[in-house]
């Protein structure tokens, strides 16, 4: 106490303040105490200067390239990686194990065609730029290994799906109101077969049990082919998140592509190529106030009052990707909307995370080649 007293009158008198220079990092907030600095820090760090990351997955998904787990009473963090990667000694990044797992497309472009992923850099992270060309908005022909096309007996598509796996594509229940066939993957022109187009026949089709065909809740179904797609550079499965990283992904305001073949405006004609539209998530709250139809906790709305792009009619059961960190995962499928960019009007989607535990149990069930689930307790997978 004797020590101290001199230190404290000495600041006072020539005016040092330990806070002009404000030792807290990361965002802290230097406050005076009793002579001495306190930092007052953001939820998502603490220590003397704020120096320390709160090692909790909703907070920059605890660090994790992919799945976060939360351990037991505040022990930090689990990080796993989905199929065809595995954990690398930090315990928290992933590499790649195959020549073509999920959510890493590499597709050959042949002249004319472009990737689903040039211009479209939509990672969630706080501090990467979300960009892409809004030329491209539902007018620009695109390549996706993941986007399958349903067609009917006589060749005609009607809807889209996402491939998740070899054997199983993902789509929206109500596209199965009508008969399906066989669908093509690693298709651009509709019209015509395209390099490295494969079609497949349907075996089955799964359609939730929950789902209702007025207020189009739980829209989601799941499709099993009758073989195995070959993997390439045009056909490779999207990833499928964890219930966590689903949520993590679908925050307000962050982005994530939507793709297919539908109508490029209200009442016209389909696209003869498959496009792609990049859309920020909206909030519940002002998803709801949009509309006065039902919206319910599994759906969510993505897209603008007045921009004038959007998913529409035939791009139905078409994926809604979002990129983090390198990888692109399916976290929702494109459902219903009222016309195609109307004006005060979102574009609306089945939240995935919600199905997650359905679609894989009902895969593991029926798939004659299943894949484990991931495992977030080992370090090295």
């Amino acid at each position: 106490m004797y020590q101290s007293e001199p230190v404290v009158l000495c600041s006072s008198v020539i005016g040092l303040n330990p806070c002009r220079t404000n030792p807290c990092v990361n965002g802290g907030i230097c406050t005076l105490d009793r002579g001495d600095f306190l930092c007052l820090c953001p939820p998502q760090y603490h220590g003397d200067t704020c120096q320390s990351a709160v090692e909790e997955c909703r907070y920059r998904n605890g660090g994790c390239v992919q799945y976060c787990r939360d351990g037991t009473g505040g022990t930090g963090v689990q990080c796993g990686c989905a199929m065809g990667f595995k954990l690398e000694p930090d315990g928290q990044s992933c590499s790649q194990t195959v020549s073509f797992p999920c959510g890493r497309q590499q597709v050959a472009l042949w002249p004319g065609r472009r990737s689903l992923w040039d211009n479209v850099t939509v990672e969630t992270e706080d501090n990467v730029t979300h960009s892409w060309d809004p030329e491209l908005n539902l007018t620009e022909a695109t390549v996706n290994a993941t986007s399958v096309l349903i067609r009917r007996s006589d060749g005609r598509g009607f809807c889209g799906g996402t491939l998740v796996s070899d054997q199983w594509v993902v789509s929206a229940a109500h596209c199965f109101e009508e008969s399906a066939d066989h669908v093509t993957i690693g298709d651009y022109d509709k019209q015509r077969p395209d390099p490295g187009e494969q079609q497949i026949k349907i075996q089955k089709v799964f359609v939730h049990p929950h789902f209702h065909s007025f207020t189009f809740d739980s829209d989601v179904a799941l499709v099993l082919l009758a073989r195995p797609v070959i993997r390439g550079p045009t056909a490779a499965p999207a990833c499928l998140p964890d219930a966590h990283l689903s949520q993590y992904l679908l925050r307000e305001n962050h982005w994530g592509v939507a793709s297919g073949w539908g109508l490029t405006r209200f009442m016209g004609r389909s696209s003869r190529f498959l496009r792609k539209v990049a859309l920020p998530v909206v909030s519940y709250e002002s998803c709801r106030a949009s509309t006065e139809q039902v919206i319910t906790d599994n759906m969510f709305c993505a897209g603008y009052l007045d921009d004038g792009v959007d998913a529409c009619s035939g791009d139905s059961g078409g994926p809604f990707v979002v990129n983090y960190r390198g990888t692109w995962f399916l976290t929702g499928v494109i459902s219903w909307g009222e016309k195609c960019a109307a004006d005060g009007k979102y574009g609306v989607y089945t939240r995935l995370g919600n199905f997650l535990d359905w679609m894989r149990d009902t895969m593991e069930r029926l798939d004659p080649r299943p894949e484990p689930r991931p495992d977030l307790n080992s370090t090295v997978s």
